[in-house]
């Protein structure tokens, strides 16, 4: 699947995005059949196998190129922008390149499928450089677009709504995650949706779980995702699964459970070359090093660092971490400074409706002592 994807990646970069239009009736038939099936293969596998997806979505524009329907087109080249800017934040700006010329090309046609992948595909690449509320505004653009201009696009619906959920949880907007999942659940339990419940039930029910300080809840939701899809090889739902087991053993104060759990995965986790994605590698090692430290023992942090840290946190808009910073840099401080930090702290958590501020503190700032 590697050498695939290298030797695709390898023909994109030589021929180009160069393309001759076609009208309807001047389209090769087995060319149309080939670009389809290639862009079938590339949306099933792209939330599944990154790799083998990634491999399908070079042939597929390799093979939309060749076609030359401008639609198919439009819509192959956000996916390419899409590929481009989940590597690394440094990518972002060829990606962003890459989208404009889809969406110059979907307007242009005034295809809504591509129009509404195009904001799709802007919503995941600022999404994997943490531009959280970026991210949201995109998303919530393509889930819009797809639900009112498109048919058969459950796959990119859910996708959307996968990726607003992450980023509502990790700019700590619980309120959202409470809007955005139950309805969603359902709407997969009605169409018997396999995809869609593992995503959920992986990763976006236990982050529920935890803001509503309902642990058991989140441990039954992984057990339903992970019965129900492939135990062969480490998929995106397994890295989901595994993240939610983390936190929410880390939550419940196990930190021994959690380090033994990602440290038996990390094998299965680096064969399957997720890590090669930036934010991934950056969440994964964050928390298998949270879980090492809880695991050990707490360690010392001084004040400076802390008020960096919310300085930044606030900054790029990762606003439950900064309230967690805030909480801890509270208990370093003491007096008036750190009763006002700490009623800050409390009080952004009520607001976004937390239902157990002093547990996910605790999850979120492991290896911070609580006091000098």
């Amino acid at each position: 699947a590697l050498l695939s994807l290298l030797w695709r990646r390898a023909l994109v970069r030589l021929r180009g995005f160069g393309f001759r239009r076609r009208d309807k009736h001047e389209l090769v038939p087995k060319w149309r059949i080939h670009a389809d099936v290639t862009w079938t293969a590339a949306l099933g596998l792209g939330m599944v196998d990154n790799v083998r997806g990634t491999s399908f979505q070079a042939y597929h524009l390799l093979a939309a190129l060749r076609l030359g329907d401008p639609g198919r087109v439009a819509r192959a080249l956000a996916a390419e922008g899409l590929f481009r800017g989940v590597q690394s934040q440094r990518a972002r700006a060829a990606a962003m390149g890459v989208l404009d010329r889809a969406e110059a090309l979907a307007r242009e046609v005034d295809d809504p499928h591509a129009i509404g992948f195009v904001q799709l595909g802007r919503g995941i690449v600022e999404h994997m450089s943490a531009r959280w509320e970026a991210a949201r505004s995109h998303l919530e653009d393509a889930e819009h677009t797809l639900r009112t201009s498109c048919k058969g696009v459950f796959w990119e619906i859910n996708t959307a709504q996968f990726f607003l959920i992450t980023s509502a949880f990790w700019s700590g907007d619980f309120p959202s995650l409470r809007k955005i999942v139950p309805p969603a659940l359902r709407e997969a339990q009605a169409r018997g949706d396999v995809y869609a419940l593992a995503n959920l039930r992986a990763l976006a029910c236990p982050l529920l779980a935890l803001a509503d300080d309902e642990p058991a809840q989140g441990w039954s939701h992984i057990a339903e995702s992970m019965s129900e899809w492939s135990q062969q090889g480490f998929h995106v739902q397994h890295l989901g699964a595994l993240l939610s087991q983390t936190l929410l053993s880390l939550y419940e104060g196990d930190g021994r459970a959690a380090y033994d759990r990602i440290t038996r995965a990390w094998p299965n986790l680096e064969r399957s070359l997720l890590l090669r994605l930036e934010l991934v590698r950056t969440y994964m090692s964050f928390f298998r090093g949270c879980s090492a430290l809880a695991a050990a023992g707490d360690i010392g942090t001084s004040r400076e660092h802390l008020r960096r840290a919310v300085q930044a946190l606030e900054e790029s808009g990762t606003l439950m971490y900064a309230a967690v910073a805030k909480r801890r840099l509270a208990d370093w401080l003491g007096g008036a400074e750190g009763e006002s930090l700490r009623a800050h702290s409390a009080a952004w958590m009520q607001e976004k409706g937390v239902v157990h501020p002093e547990r996910l503190v605790r999850l979120l700032s492991i290896g911070i002592a609580e006091q000098s």
